[in-house]
C-alpha cells in the first residue's frame, strides 16, 4: 500500500511589505523614476525579521519531501498599503507588490511542495482597498509558480482530509460586508 501524503499547513500574516519595519527580502529590486535599479536599505529590525524568515524557510524545507505538501494560509496584509505611509519605503504601490513577491523567495526555493496558497483579505487600511493586495499577489504567484492553486478570499473554510480549518484576517464581518 502506498505511504499517504503528509500536508504541512504554514501560516502567514501582516508582513507589512513596503514599510520600514515590514518584512523585506534584502535581493528586492526596484526601478527609479531614472530607469536605475535600486535596492533598499533594511533597518535593524527588517535584518532580524528577515533572518528569522529565512531561518523558517530553511526548517519547512527541512521537512519537506516528496511525501509531503505544503498548503499556505496568509491571513492578510501581504503589503503594508498607503493610509498610513509617514514609514513607506516608497510612495509607489507597485514596489510594495514587488517586495512582497520577493519575500516568498526562500520558500519556493527551497520548498518544491508547496500545492495550494490561500489568501485572506486584510483591512482595507493595508491593501489598497477591496482586497487589491491580496488579489495582486494571489495572480503573481499563481502565474509565477505553474501548478499553485493560489486564491484570494474574504472569509476561507479549507478541508483538508476531513480536518476542517476556518481562517480570516478578522472575522468574517467583511464578507458579510461584501455580499
Amino acid at each position: 500500500m502506498p505511504k499517504q501524503k503528509r500536508r504541512l499547513i504554514v501560516h502567514i500574516s501582516d508582513e507589512h511589505s513596503g514599510h520600514k519595519l515590514g518584512l523585506c527580502n534584502p535581493e528586492t529590486v526596484i526601478q527609479e523614476e531614472s530607469g536605475k535599479e535600486k535596492q533598499f536599505e533594511l533597518t535593524e529590525t527588517q535584518k532580524e525579521i528577515w533572518d528569522l524568515h529565512t531561518s523558517n524557510a530553511d526548517k519547512l524545507a527541512g521537512m519537506n519531501d516528496k511525501q509531503t505538501d505544503i498548503v499556505i494560509l496568509h491571513t492578510g496584509e501581504p503589503t503594508h498599503g498607503d493610509r498610513h505611509n509617514k514609514y513607506l519605503m516608497s510612495q509607489r504601490i507597485s514596489d510594495q507588490v514587488d517586495i512582497s513577491v520577493m519575500n516568498y523567495e526562500p520558500l519556493f526555493s527551497r520548498c518544491k511542495n508547496i500545492k495550494m496558497m490561500r489568501y485572506a483579505m486584510g483591512t482595507d487600511d493595508h491593501n489598497f482597498g477591496e482586497g487589491s493586495a491580496e488579489i495582486t499577489m494571489s495572480k503573481i504567484l499563481g502565474l509565477m509558480h505553474k501548478g499553485l492553486d493560489c486564491r484570494a478570499v474574504y472569509h476561507g473554510l479549507l478541508d483538508i482530509d476531513g480536518f476542517e480549518i476556518d481562517y480570516a484576517h478578522k472575522g468574517p464581518t467583511k464578507a458579510l460586508e461584501n455580499g
